[in-house]
């Protein structure tokens, strides 16, 4: 059952028409969103992608007018957001292929400085849904690669990111452990759910293991 929150009952987009709104979250303290947005035109004052917090504690005015808003440069796409255990927020972007990690204190909205890490362009092609696990581990939907990216922090505890391990790809498949165009990914008591758009299915897996549990 979907209940919808009383909070959330007006239009909360940040500007008349947003073009192709990519990621929502929740952060851990339950207090805003944050919404990823792709570039395009807007009939406000955003041409550029943007990432906008908007506070649920209280509801937004009229048309969704946003506390806080980063921009990004025009050639950025913008697509997955998520949040880490500490509050760090990661963002991808698809064009340049890219995971940015921006730091807790005052995420997102301190300019560069607050940029901790930013990695997979070596790695990545039109990555799209990102989350971290509860050990620090960025699990990434690489939709060009048709597979699941997963990096580590080398060494534990750093802000240096690298390739460890991936599931699937580079082809596109219909196997256990292949996918056609991965889009999201999601993280959630020791398993990890693929969104496996071009296959029209959700795929299941437990963490540490290569193998499909499950898959709808």
């Amino acid at each position: 059952c979907i209940t919808q929150h009383p909070g959330v009952m007006q239009d909360m987009t940040v500007a008349q028409s947003v073009f192709l709104p990519a990621g929502l979250v929740v952060d851990n303290a339950n207090q805003r969103y944050l919404v990823a947005s792709a570039p395009g035109p807007l009939t406000g004052t955003l041409p550029n992608p943007f990432v906008a917090v908007i506070n649920t504690a209280n509801p937004p005015p009229p048309m969704g007018v946003a506390e806080k808003i980063m921009t990004f440069p025009m050639d950025a796409s913008l697509y997955g957001l998520c949040e880490d255990s500490q509050g760090n927020m990661y963002v991808t972007d698809n064009v340049v292929n890219t995971v940015q990690k921006f730091s807790a204190v005052n995420p997102l909205f301190s300019g560069p400085a607050n940029i901790l890490a930013t990695f997979g362009s070596a790695n990545l092609n039109e990555p799209r849904g990102v989350r971290v696990d509860a050990d620090g581990t960025v699990y990434v939907a690489d939709s060009g690669n048709n597979r699941v990216a997963v990096f580590q922090a080398q060494p534990a505890g750093s802000n240096n990111y690298a390739l460890v391990t991936s599931l699937g790809g580079p082809a596109p498949g219909t196997g256990n452990a292949q996918f056609n165009i991965p889009t999201d990914v999601l993280v959630l008591n020791g398993f990890l759910y693929v969104t496996d758009t071009g296959n029209r299915r959700i795929m299941k897996y437990e963490i540490g293991r290569a193998s499909c549990r499950e898959r709808v």
